[in-house]
């Protein structure tokens, strides 16, 4: 069974390696106190000596454009007192995938370097037999699940509320409706359910390290408010500063250094909107509407049916200023509004279906900090099972040690993050100025 620690485990943080390495996933969209908060953390509960983080690069799980680039994001990181050591990039294809898809892959990654001794996450639940009783549940996939989860599917559930509802089922049998009640709370918080999703991912690959659960603190995820002056949620973050605010102007929620890297990205191309994918999205569905493209990749990557209801109810949408608000029209009883973005996403990329067959084939590493590193660099050379890209130009390399099928894979996979990350440069209005090819590894 997984053992997930908690916080109380740092009263034995003293007996840990003095050169562990932890390492967390993440989006930092954008980086601010709160993640700040949680590297402090990482660090005194399990005595690391590093902290190597795994990012999404430009575009966030649900298919929006994060508000700044992920070179901002990485230097913003690598900066201050309550640092990460070293950045890689989560692959485009699984960076915009589900919950399941998303933390399999970033695990991978971190299982890939060869070196991390614990995966810390921050959870607004801290139940650890509850989580350890879930995770092996997700890992067992009991039959009374699956058999309730199809009954809830049929009956025109969503994916989420149907398995909310089975799991539910499952532990009131087990265990009573206290426990039930308990863990649909838990299920019901979204770090929560990621975290569980990295456990369930330790267990597939029979990982050895460690997962953490540190609470959260300050806002919750998606709050549209402060939860203090030192503690906001990103979206709240995201708010103002797509309003116009500079992150220099609030204070409190960003460190100086993080503050200074973010203000001079936004003094120069401003924050990057999800508004600015409405017209690619209504385009491509005008597309499939009125030339019959059903049948073409990447449109013949989404179910029929799911790709007719996007069509037909993009004829209403057609008024809609807003991505939010053109999400929501399409949105159904069955179709969240997180998988029809993710959807959008994918078909205007062409990156593929949702939950891609395919490993993870490589590190890309965005940033370092180099004094700071200089020791766990060769540790990592010497242990890491997958190829490190350090420099774009040499990625054809980073296939050659692959199988003909799968050395094929992986550069349609690189290919994609250079595509992905193109296309976002010419959504923040930087293309041009920032190239995948010339702008190097970030060395703090």
């Amino acid at each position: 069974m997984i053992q997930i620690r908690e916080i109380p485990y740092a009263k034995d943080r003293m007996a840990a390696a003095r050169d562990s390495v932890a390492g967390i996933v993440a989006e930092f969209n954008p980086y601010h106190t709160g993640h700040e908060y949680l590297i402090r953390q990482v660090r005194e509960i399990t005595g690391c000596r590093y902290v190597i983080i795994v990012m999404s690069g430009n575009f966030t799980q649900y298919g929006a454009p994060a508000i700044v680039d992920k070179y901002t994001r990485t230097k913003m990181c690598l900066s201050g007192e309550s640092h990460a050591d070293m950045v890689f990039e989560i692959p485009a294809v699984y960076a915009t995938a589900s919950a399941e898809g998303f933390a399999h892959a970033a695990v991978s990654l971190l299982e890939g370097l060869g070196v991390v001794d614990y995966l810390c996450f921050g959870s607004e639940v801290i139940d650890t037999e509850a989580m350890q009783e879930v995770t092996q549940m997700m890992v067992d996939e009991p039959q009374e699940v699956r058999a309730k989860l199809r009954s809830y599917l049929e009956s025109g559930k969503s994916f989420p509320a149907a398995y909310d509802c089975a799991v539910y089922d499952y532990f009131e049998a087990k265990d009573g409706s206290e426990k039930a009640d308990s863990i649909r709370a838990m299920l019901r918080n979204p770090n929560a359910t990621l975290g569980l999703q990295y456990c369930k991912a330790l267990a597939a690959l029979k990982s050895k390290m460690k997962p953490v659960a540190i609470k959260r603190i300050g806002a919750g995820h998606n709050q549209a408010s402060a939860f203090d002056e030192t503690y906001a949620s990103g979206s709240y973050l995201r708010e103002l500063l797509a309003a116009g605010g500079m992150a220099k102007d609030l204070e409190g929620f960003f460190s100086k250094p993080a503050a200074d890297i973010l203000s001079h990205t936004l003094e120069q191309y401003g924050p990057t909107s999800e508004d600015e994918l409405l017209p690619y999205y209504k385009k491509m569905l005008l597309d499939v509407r009125y030339r019959n493209l059903s049948y073409e990749a990447p449109y013949n990557s989404v179910e029929p049916t799911l790709l007719r209801h996007l069509v037909n109810r993009s004829a209403d949408a057609a008024d809609c200023r807003s991505f939010p608000d053109f999400i929501l029209s399409m949105k159904s009883k069955n179709l969240t509004y997180t998988r029809i973005s993710r959807l959008l996403f994918r078909l205007v990329t062409g990156i593929g279906p949702e939950h891609p067959p395919y490993p993870v084939y490589y590190l890309r590493l965005l940033g370092f900090r180099d004094e700071d590193t200089k020791l766990l660099r060769p540790r990592i050379k010497e242990c890491a099972t997958l190829p490190i890209i350090t420099k774009v130009a040499d990625y054809e390399s980073a296939s050659e040690g692959f199988q003909p099928s799968e050395r094929g894979a992986c550069l349609a996979m690189f290919k994609t993050d250079l595509y992905t990350s193109e296309f976002y440069y010419q959504l923040q209005n930087s293309s041009g100025e920032i190239n995948e090819f010339t702008y190097g590894v970030i060395r703090i």
